[in-house]
């Protein structure tokens, strides 16, 4: 085991207690970002009957979400380091390989989810225009835009716990295993690193709840060399809410679950390649 079950609780309790608050901080940005899509629809639709066109406006979203990529990561950071002595911790040049690794990371992870987050608000925006047009036909294209406006709302509210979710646990657990993976010796896997088995363990945590879906649940425990994926619900993932490996949105979506690592394993690793 990566801890002793009472450090490894405690650890896994604090992780959960950090990504809430984070998830609190991001969905207060995602409500004042939604709130002002709602208010240029229906300022839209109700000059010129239609829905704003949303091509080419994904970088003040993208820009949103890889600020909170880097306020949860940094508040991830030391998460594996911490545990090590304090000769064997990150050296400078191995700080600063983590850190370019994750910029990179996140500045695509921040244009890729804003393209798809849009892509599905203007599906949504087309969405309650029809059924607003189908349940009241005699309304006028200003009623339209209020009925429907407060439909999107409605929509939005129901997306941003899970979208705070999903972006809070893919930047914490990424910094968690990039820190890990270099502190063992191998190239991080958001940078394309290939697994190959060895090196320290890590394990799937999950957090037990009647909320864990079971193929999380059923991963609970599972331990791998840390450059390997875990394998959930027949998906590979190298860390909960990692997709590089091809996992589905259903496996990712709204997970809560942690991994630990090894820490005395990677202490041991980097003793010996300080005295080897």
């Amino acid at each position: 085991m990566p801890f002793p079950p009472v450090t490894k609780q405690a650890t896994a309790a604090e992780d959960l207690r950090r990504k809430l608050e984070l998830e609190d901080n991001l969905r207060r940005d995602l409500r004042e970002y939604d709130d002002a899509r709602v208010r240029e629809f229906i300022r839209s639709y109700a000059r010129g009957g239609a829905a704003p066109s949303l091509f080419g406006q994904d970088a003040p979203l993208a820009d949103l979400l890889a600020k909170h990529y880097q306020r949860t990561s940094d508040a991830f950071r030391g998460s594996v380091n911490d545990h090590l002595p304090s000769e064997l911790r990150l050296t400078q040049g191995e700080a600063t390989a983590i850190s370019a690794a994750l910029a990179a990371y996140f500045a695509s992870r921040a244009d890729e989810q804003a393209r798809l987050i849009n892509e599905t608000t203007a599906q949504e925006q087309a969405t309650v225009v029809t059924r607003a047009r189908e349940d009241e036909p005699e309304l006028s294209p200003q009623e339209i835009a209020v009925v429907a406006g407060a439909a999107l709302a409605r929509s939005f509210r129901a997306r941003e716990a899970s979208i705070a979710i999903t972006e809070t646990q893919a930047a914490a657990e990424a910094t968690k295993a990039t820190e890990a993976e270099v502190l063992s010796g191998v190239e991080p896997t958001i940078s394309g690193g290939t697994p190959r088995a060895a090196g320290p363990l890590k394990t799937w945590d999950s957090v037990g709840d009647s909320h864990v879906r079971p193929a999380h649940l059923d991963a609970d425990g599972q331990t791998v060399p840390v450059n390997e994926p875990f394998a959930v619900g027949g998906e590979r993932l190298m860390f909960p809410g990692d997709t590089s490996r091809g996992a589905s949105a259903d496996n990712v979506i709204g997970c809560r679950c942690g991994a630990s690592y090894d820490t005395e394993a990677i202490a041991e690793q980097r003793r010996g390649r300080t005295s080897g």
